[in-house]
């Protein structure tokens, strides 16, 4: 086990927030990923976390509810349907898990990871490092997320007015560049979110004024959102387990 000082003294606790209702995969979140429901990926690694202490898994469906019992995580009560529509984010059946575990149970954890099902590339090692490095800045006036670096850079967008294409962003640079002169950039990939409870319940967003980064590779960074990325999680996952059959 990791050593990280602090995390001995919190209660952390993960929630995955799994709706059953969504618009471009059917049933995505228990989707089919090599013989697994696609849930199924982010309730193991977060079992098998050094510093988790609990397991959560929101949801709606009494189906969805008990397929992540199956693979061990706990599903205390079912979300309500209006906090299961596609316009509702999903901060808010966070916040409404955290205050119906304070009414039921009186539990308070200190800390919250939130884990999104579509991230199923994500592990274990991955959760630690990502509370390792959030106690080791000992700052809990702040929340993390986890980013990916981007090769969407600014100075490549377009939008068309009058039939033309022009720069999205206004530059006083040189119109031929090279990528690698470019400055870095990340952006979020859906995978890690930590905050504590009592922030949370503040401002109800992860996205708060001081966020600090979780660097991911992309190869870990694959968010589901259509069936290209699952196409592409399940040929990473094949080539990952033909690799340990080796």
């Amino acid at each position: 086990m990791i050593y990280c000082k602090g995390v001995d003294e919190m209660e952390i606790l993960s929630i995955i927030p799994a709706r059953s209702r969504s618009k471009g995969i059917k049933n995505k979140n228990i989707i089919d990923i090599m013989g697994k429901p696609m849930v199924s990926y982010s309730i193991e690694v977060s079992l098998n976390s050094s510093y988790i202490n609990r397991t959560i898994v929101s949801t709606d469906s009494e189906e969805y509810a008990n397929i992540c019992k199956n693979f061990g995580a706990d599903v205390p009560f079912l979300r309500p349907k209006e906090l299961a529509k596609d316009e509702v984010h999903s901060i808010y059946p966070i916040i409404d898990c955290i205050n119906k575990l304070k009414e039921a149970e009186n539990y308070t954890p200190d800390i919250i990871v939130m884990l999104l099902p579509t991230s199923p590339l994500r592990k274990s090692f991955h959760i630690d490092e990502s509370i390792k490095l959030y106690f080791e800045h000992n700052d809990f006036e702040s929340t993390m997320i986890s980013v990916v670096e981007s090769d969407k850079h600014p100075r490549y967008f377009k939008r068309i007015v009058n039939g033309y294409l022009e720069p999205y962003e206004k530059s006083t640079e040189a119109p031929n560049f090279q990528r690698q002169d470019l400055e870095k950039l990340y952006e979020g990939n859906g995978s890690i979110f930590i905050a504590p409870r009592n922030l949370l319940l503040s401002k109800k967003t992860f996205h708060t004024s001081k966020v600090y980064p979780y660097i991911m590779e992309k190869k870990y960074s694959v968010d589901v959102n259509n069936y290209w990325d699952l196409k592409l999680v399940n040929l990473l996952l094949e080539e990952e387990r033909g690799k340990n059959d080796e």
